[in-house]
Parts: C-alpha cells; structure tokens; sequence
C-alpha cells in the first residue's frame, strides 16, 4: 500500500470515528450538563484540565518519538519509552496528588482537593499507553486506533451519566474519567499485544530526551492555556464561571474534530515527507486547506444553532452559549495554522514552533489577565482576538525552515466561516459571505473533488493526487 493510500486510508477512520465520538460526545454533553448544572461541572472539569496539563509534562514528547522513528528496533525503542514514562508517570502523580490541597488554595474551588488527587492517581496509568497507542499511529493503524478511542468515550459516557442520574454531582465526572482511562489502556494493551519490558538505556534515553524536550517544551507552553480557566476565571469568578468555559471549550473540541484527526495524521505523514521539503510544503496547504473547511463547516454551523440549545441544557449555561462564538473563531484560527506546527516538528524545527507557542500564550495571557476581571467570562474569549499576530511567527519560521505556504484558496473560506461565527452578535447578513461563497460553481467542483477522492479511496481506486504521495514505503505491521 503506498503513502497516499495509508493517509487516505488513516484519515478516513480517524475522521469517521470523530464524527461517531462527535455525535456521542455531543449527545453526552447535553444530558450530564443539564443534569450537573455549572458549580459540579466546573468542579471536576476544571480539575481535569490540570490533568491534561500534567499528563503532556510528563509525556515528554515520548510518543511522538516513537511515532516518527525510522528505527529498525522499534521494539527496543519501545520498552525504554515505557519503562522512562512509568516512572515519570509514578514521579509526577505522587507529586501532583500531594499538591492537591495547593490546587484548591490556588483556584479557589472550594471542596476540590478530593476529587484532585482521585484524578491525579490516574497519570501512571495515562502515560504507560502513550506506548502502544505510538505503535499503532506509527504503523498507521488508524482503524484499530479509532476503535479503542471510541470504546474509552463509551466507557466514559454510560459511567458519567448514570452516576450523574443517581445524584452522584461533580464525582459522576470522576467516575467517568477514570472509566475511560481503564477502558483505553486495557484495550491498547490488548488491540497491540504489546508486552513491556524494563530497559534502561542511557544513551537511548538522551537521544529520546533530546527530542521530546524540545517538542514537549512547545507543546507545555502551548496547552498552558488550560490553566487559565481554572486558575484566573475560577479565582476570580468561581467554580460556575469554571463550569461555562468548561463548555464551551469542550463544545468547541466536539466540532473541531478534524482538526485533532488532521494533526495526528500530519505527524504520521509527515515524517514521511521530511526529506522533500517541496512536497511535504504542497501537501501541508492542502492539508489546511481541508482542514479549515471541514472544521470552519462545523463550527460556524453549531454557532448559528448554538442559542437554540440553550433551553435544552438551561438558562445557567447562557454565558457559555455566548462564548462559543469566540472561542470557535480561535479554533478556526489554529485549523489555518496547526499543520504548520506539525511540519516544522518533523523536520526538527521544535524551538522554533515553542517561540510561536510563547508569543501566543503571552498575549493571551496578557489579555485574558486584562478582560477577565473586568469583562467576566467574555474577556476569556476577547482574548483570542489578541493573540491573532503571533501566527506571523510560526509562518516566518515554516517559510525559512520549509517552504512558503500559500493561503489564497484557504482564505477564501476562512473569513466566510469566520463571520459566520458571530451570526447572533452582528446579524444575519453574517451568513451572505458563506452564500456567495456557495453559489460558486469552483467551490461546489472543489467539494466534489474532495468527496470523490473519499470515495474512490473506499473502493481502493485512488484519483490522482493534487500534490504526489507515491512514495514506495513499506507498511510497518506491529509486530
């Protein structure tokens, strides 16, 4: 199977099972929201948004090593990742779990310390199947991949909700997540029939070490945004206003799931093109370019219908309703943008994209610190405004290291879709930048192109590619 086919081929079961976990996912939110109300789901939401913070520190870039390696032993390079996350993951959640009662002094939320450590006690476990998930990207087993993501957020889902019906508040949250947990490292360990073993190679480990820091350090500055909710919106304006940025961040991943797909899978392709910068620059603009348009549709689309789901969830979550819009907007942004970062990581260009992850995170930082105690929730989403020219950075360092995108035809979806956004707060005439755009007959033969390259991948007749992926490699098979 040649490259094309393996992208083709991943995208469609990474995107297929987004789609599934969208519609669970959503169906999922409404019920445990309206069941919960802001002050329990703040509660635990904000907790585990430290959670994922903590989990990428002591990732360390590990996974993506594995991901990218052109080793031969992969199995070797295995073992000594598990065995270097292990204890890190046995490190940083006895350190995190005794902090616990400092994470409640410092956001403010009061009662959290318990619901904290049950959560922090689940990072050993988080880190460990970093390995085998690595194994599976690697060898560009996506459908295995969607099969055990999926299970984890069924796990997740019948867990949350029927402890969220038996009154359980904020700990149904809990429940779920370490549900999902279990359900997810059980099943990689499974799907993989990966078996560790302890190794400790320090000459292996400088050299994982020497790459994961530099990818982990742009990703550490980057995610830091996590702790703004919980730590200045939390302090500030306590654990309901926690609750509505909790929903419509995690409202805004829901509908952004081609974006997570297209990051995971630009790593994967990517390191395959890394020596032809020429090519891995045409297929990084189509990238985008789809990348914009499918997560533009579905988030200007929930944005145009996002009051009408107010009575379903409750008036208390009217301030979330009101943050999407901003919030999409800066999802938006980054579709245009991510699979730079991601093309400049596999050509070794890590710093680089940190110091694009640095100048975002200081103006967003500054302006959520500004807004926020004076706007309340808005001035969390005001703040993605301000962080709109730090992309110059990471497009200075993709043309000097890469190649020079060309952002014409993404463009012209993009202000479109990000007018749209904003349907409820400027008016309808929002929509007629996406009507024109519509009643192109280019755009309907771009749509059909798109559909049809789809298509003909699922019956394993591929059109011509609009940039070559041909590339003779060979599918690496798990072993």
């Amino acid at each position: 199977m040649n490259l094309r086919s393996q992208i083709m081929r991943g995208g469609v079961y990474l995107v297929g099972r987004q789609m599934i976990s969208m519609v669970i996912g959503f169906a999922g939110m409404l019920i445990l929201t309206r069941q919960l109300g802001p002050g329990p789901f703040g509660l635990s939401t904000g907790s585990m948004q430290l959670y994922n913070y903590l989990s990428l520190l002591g990732q360390c870039g590990l996974a993506t090593y594995l991901v990218r390696s052109q080793s031969e032993n992969i199995d070797n390079e295995s073992h000594q990742a598990f065995s270097l996350l292990l204890v890190l993951g046995l490190t940083l959640g006895t350190v995190a779990v005794m902090a616990a009662p400092i994470w409640e002094h410092c956001s403010k939320m009061e009662g959290v310390t318990l619901i904290a450590i049950t959560i922090f006690a689940a990072l050993p476990l988080d880190l460990i199947s970093a390995v085998p998930l690595a194994r599976l990207e690697r060898a560009m087993r996506f459908d295995q991949v969607a099969m055990v993501e999926l299970a984890a957020q069924i796990g997740y889902q019948v867990a949350a909700i029927s402890l969220a019906f038996l009154g359980a508040g904020a700990w149904a949250l809990v429940a779920g997540f370490w549900a999902m947990v279990l359900a997810k490292t059980i099943t990689l360990f499974a799907v993989t029939r990966y078996r560790p073993l302890w190794v400790w190679d320090r000459v292996l480990i400088r050299d994982m070490l020497r790459f994961g820091v530099g990818f982990s350090t742009a990703n550490w500055i980057w995610q830091a945004r996590m702790l703004v909710n919980p730590l200045l919106v939390g302090r500030v304006w306590g654990n309901e206003a926690v609750g509505c940025v909790s929903l419509a961040i995690r409202l805004v991943e829901i509908m952004s799931y081609a974006m997570t797909a297209g990051w995971r899978l630009a790593v994967a392709s990517f390191a395959r093109l890394q020596q032809d910068k020429e090519r891995l620059t045409k297929a990084l603009v189509e990238g985008m370019r789809l990348q914009v348009i499918v997560v533009g549709l579905m988030l200007a689309g929930t944005a145009v219908i996002a009051p009408w789901l107010l009575p379903v969830v409750g008036k208390r979550w009217e301030p979330a309703m009101a943050l999407y819009p901003f919030l999409a907007f800066g999802a938006l942004t980054s579709a245009m943008f991510s699979l730079q970062c991601a093309a400049l990581s596999v050509v070794k260009r890590n710093w680089e994209v940190a110091l694009f992850n640095l100048a975002y995170q200081l103006l967003f930082l500054a302006g959520a610190g500004f807004l926020i105690p004076r706007w309340g929730v808005a001035g969390y989403g005001w703040a993605f405004f301000i962080v709109v020219p730090s992309h110059a950075v990471v497009h200075f360092f993709m043309v000097k290291y890469v190649g020079r995108p060309r952002y014409g035809n993404t463009l012209i979806w993009f202000l479109p879709l990000a007018l749209v956004m904003f349907t409820h707060q400027l008016g309808w005439w929002c929509l007629l930048g996406l009507v024109l755009l519509l009643l192109r007959k280019a755009t309907w033969t771009e749509i059909r192109e798109m559909a049809l390259m789809f298509q003909t991948h699922m019956t394993n007749h591929l059109p011509p590619a609009p940039f070559s992926l041909d590339t003779d490699s060979k599918h690496r098979k798990l072993d």
